[in-house]
């Protein structure tokens, strides 16, 4: 019988962050904390990195706010 893709998902839980989870991408381990492989290439980029997502949507929900960036 076939599994279901539920049983197949892999979680990591960063310490202060998201819980990654993953069917088919890597997880990419990076200054102690986890990141899903969102490219497949294996190497960390920036557009990787959940910090750094949460920044821009502060920066741009600031910026509609008032109408300038941080």
């Amino acid at each position: 019988m076939a599994k279901k893709t539920s049983e197949h998902v892999k979680y990591c839980k960063n310490p202060e962050g998201p819980v990654i989870g993953t069917v088919s991408r890597e997880i990419i381990r990076q200054d102690g904390l986890y990141f899903k492989d969102l490219d497949g290439s294996g190497e960390f980029k920036p557009f990787d990195d959940w910090r750094r997502i949460m920044t821009v949507c502060i920066c741009m929900s600031r910026e509609r706010r008032t109408a300038r960036c941080c």
